[in-house]
């Protein structure tokens, strides 16, 4: 005895159908959880454009190739911390980035983050948070062989956040603060963390024409994004989505981020073959002269490369997760040219591509 499909059973397979037509996009997407923002778009919506989209995924990219995965998702409410406005949220956001770094330099640790702001409707209205995402250090994967057991920043860090509204607010403030992060360092959450800020999209916003995609369809914004469309509601800043200068588009054009030029190149440093220079220097002095320096080698994002392609802008395991499926279509040498970089990338973060488990935010 066969049943007749469900409405949502017919969707489901129209969306695996279509997805397997037009695989360098994201036709199936992730879910959020219940009871967040409105699905549908307004007119006073404070969405993201596609230079914004470019200017976050390229920072995003930036920081994962020098190793600082951004797969700690902090999510502050501050409506419930009495905070109204929308200046009021940046300043308090400011101000939580500021403690930030300062916790990183207390505990020698580098700091990078992207953070985004919205509006939720809620029950007692029109309220103000900001979804930020962090870089922590995380275990190293390798089992551990030294004298002394490596640092654990992230639990450090889940115990400092925890007691932040006590120490800034006076009392702890309950459901206030959200922290979602796992012991290792992840490029496949790196992803998961950095799109969920940019929910919040522009609907209408065209990224390539028909003439240019393999199926002849146009490439809108919301198909490079693997979240449904999120309304981030009327917020009152100038920027909503902002990026630390260390993965800024000033950092980006030298090629590292400030104290990892390390992952430059090198080039002579000839101001130092002046051999008068050197009368006044003793031996020691003489030793520690930089015969090198590091040579400038801007860092070009894949989205200024060119590519609409969500398997090009995206790790692999992050689109077999997204897409449940593989991308089957890839070029040979176009496959293993980007195998390469996730091998890159997670060399840098210090764990493998395994770690993909519980991804709902």
């Amino acid at each position: 005895m066969t049943f007749p499909m469900t409405d949502r059973e017919i969707f489901a397979r129209q969306t695996i159908r279509e997805q397997a037509n037009r695989p360098h996009i994201f036709v199936r997407k992730l879910r959020r959880r219940a009871g967040t923002n409105d699905a549908k778009p307004t007119h006073d919506a404070a969405n993201i454009s596609s230079d914004t989209f470019a200017s976050t995924h390229a920072a995003a990219e930036f920081a994962l190739w020098a190793g600082l995965t951004l797969d700690t998702l902090v999510t502050l409410d501050w409506q419930r911390m009495g905070i109204k406005t929308g200046q009021e949220a940046q300043a308090a956001t400011t101000a939580f980035v500021k403690c930030y770094k300062a916790w990183t330099r207390e505990n020698d640790a580098k700091s990078a983050w992207i953070y985004g702001i919205e509006r939720a409707n809620t029950h007692d209205g029109l309220g103000y948070h900001s979804h930020i995402a962090l870089h922590i250090p995380g275990i190293p994967a390798a089992p551990f062989d030294g004298e002394l057991p490596p640092i654990n920043h992230r639990k450090r860090f889940r115990k400092w956040i925890m007691e932040y509204t006590l120490r800034n607010f006076g009392c702890h403030i309950p459901r206030a603060i959200r922290v979602n992060m796992r012991a290792h360092q992840c490029s496949f959450r790196h992803w998961n963390a950095v799109t969920y800020l940019l929910k919040g999209y522009d609907l209408s916003a065209l990224v390539q024409t028909g003439r240019a995609t393999v199926d002849g369809c146009s490439i809108y914004l919301g198909d490079l994004i693997p979240w449904p469309y999120c309304n981030p509601g009327p917020v009152e800043v100038t920027n909503r989505i902002r990026v630390c200068h260390d993965l800024g588009p000033a950092r980006r054009a030298i090629g590292a981020p400030i104290g990892m030029e390390h992952l430059l190149p090198t080039e002579p440093n000839w101001q130092v073959f002046r051999i008068e220079g050197y009368a006044h220097l003793s031996q020691a002095e003489f030793e520690q002269i930089s015969w090198t320096r590091p040579k400038a080698k801007p860092f070009v994002s894949s989205w200024d490369d060119g590519i609409r392609d969500v398997r090009g802008l995206y790790c692999l395991d992050f689109y077999r997760f997204v897409t449940r499926q593989e991308p089957y279509d890839l070029a040979p040498d176009y496959a293993a040219e980007h195998d390469e970089w996730i091998f890159h990338q997670n060399a840098m973060a210090g764990m493998s591509q395994n770690s993909s488990n519980n991804l709902l935010i």
